[in-house]
This record gives structure tokens, sequence and C-alpha cells, in this order.
């Protein structure tokens, strides 16, 4: 969760003012409740991540149900770049 919360507050310090305000819009309730639910997303997909054997390949991660996307953008940062 804490990991959650430095990134997120990262993002206001390097996303333009309109992109920050879209994410932080309602008093940033929307960016906490999103954060909320991604937390034992994160986990099950790093827990997934790390029972795979090199020889399992690239993985592709698709966020289907996104809506803004908060899920994927943490992911994009909180996870491996290999």
């Amino acid at each position: 969760a804490r990991q959650v919360a430095e990134v997120a507050c990262g993002w206001r310090s390097r996303f333009p003012g309109r992109l920050w305000a879209r994410l932080a819009r309602d008093n940033c309730s929307t960016l906490i409740k999103e954060g909320r639910e991604a937390v034992p997303a994160i986990a099950f997909v790093r827990s997934k991540l790390a029972a795979l054997k090199a020889e399992d390949g690239p993985v592709t991660i698709l966020d289907l149900c996104s809506g803004l996307g908060f899920l994927g953008m943490l992911l994009a940062e909180l996870l491996p770049k290999d």
C-alpha cells in the first residue's frame, strides 16, 4: 500500500496540471478508492509473475476494465521493466 501511495504522490509532480486534476478529482477520493482497490490486484500480479520461469517468455498484461487506467498505470511503475 505504501508503494501505491508513493507512486500516486509522484504523479502530482510529474503529470501536467490538467491530467493530475482529472486523476485527483473529488478531493482525491477517486484516486484513494482506486489505489485501495489496486493493492490486492498488484499483489496477485506480483505473485503470479514471481512464479514464472525465464523460459515462460515475456508477459503482457492487459487491463481490460481500466476506466481511467489506475491499475495499469500503477503496474507500469511498480513492476520490473524486464
